[in-house]
């Protein structure tokens, strides 16, 4: 997202004009992809050896976020979810081992942590479990990518002069191209992900946010307990990206649901 708010974790460099962003990045896959779809991204104004210019867009006010989210994450289910994906992507099997390897992987570094936290560590199995839990039956094919976002939270949606945008597609080999990740990623700020990188002491749980949870995935057709199971790993994701006292409450976060053993 654009750093100037205070909420990204990103390495990217930028520069800001009154009109138009400067990221500095080589790789310009992101932004070819972002070009193909001017009514679900900010304008792709210019490429170069060094990166892309793009409109300049603003947050939206912590107020209106979860608004907004809905409008966008519409706009997200017509305009971006019906495309095929052209990218090549690892079969399902592989792609869950090595999404259960990573996780393990970020259980083990924090595990000191959620033990001084809360007295437990979520298990390998549950870890396991989980990602098998998201993952379609047919888990020796190549799954059906569709085109998604990636990372829509509310701090990588903005608005500019054309109305709200999305900025920061992302991709992984071993994230399948499936719509339910983009839910779990806006349950991620319906819980209050960017109010607690803006000081807020703890995320609600899922019982608290019930509500919204629910009407967000009946507003895109989407299941809400894969959207739930996807949030549950993209927090598990964020950990290492965290300051310490956001990663505090992120662990807390865990003990505090009882999906989470």
């Amino acid at each position: 997202m654009f750093p100037n708010t205070g909420l990204g974790r990103g390495g990217s460099r930028f520069e800001f004009h009154p009109q138009h962003v400067i990221k500095f990045d080589p790789d310009l896959t992101v932004p070819s992809f972002m070009g193909a779809f001017p009514d679900v991204f900010v304008k792709i104004l210019a490429l170069s050896d060094a990166g892309y210019s793009m409109e300049r867009g603003y947050n939206v006010a912590s107020e209106l976020e979860i608004d907004a989210l809905y409008t966008s994450m519409d706009t997200l289910r017509h305009n971006l979810w019906p495309c095929r994906s052209h990218r090549w992507q690892q079969p399902e099997r592989f792609q869950a081992a090595t999404l259960i390897e990573r996780l393990i992987h970020t259980n083990l570094v924090y595990s000191g942590r959620f033990d001084q936290l809360v007295g437990r560590v979520p298990s390998d199995r549950w870890v396991r479990d989980l990602v098998y839990s998201v993952f379609a039956v047919g888990m020796g094919v190549k799954a059906q990518q569709q085109c998604i976002h990636g990372d829509p939270t509310a701090s990588n949606l903005v608005a500019t002069s054309r109305g709200l945008r999305w900025i920061d597609p992302i991709w992984r080999d071993y994230i399948p191209g499936d719509p339910h990740v983009d839910l779990g990623k806006a349950y991620q700020s319906i819980l209050g992900y960017e109010n607690v990188l803006r000081g807020a002491e703890r995320l609600a749980t899922f019982e608290e946010k019930a509500a919204d949870i629910y009407r967000m995935a009946s507003v895109l057709d989407l299941e809400p307990a894969l959207g739930m199971r996807w949030c549950m790993i993209h927090m598990l994701r964020l950990l290492p990206y965290q300051t310490d006292r956001d990663r505090d409450i992120f662990i807390r976060w865990f003990t505090e649901d009882p999906r989470i053993p």
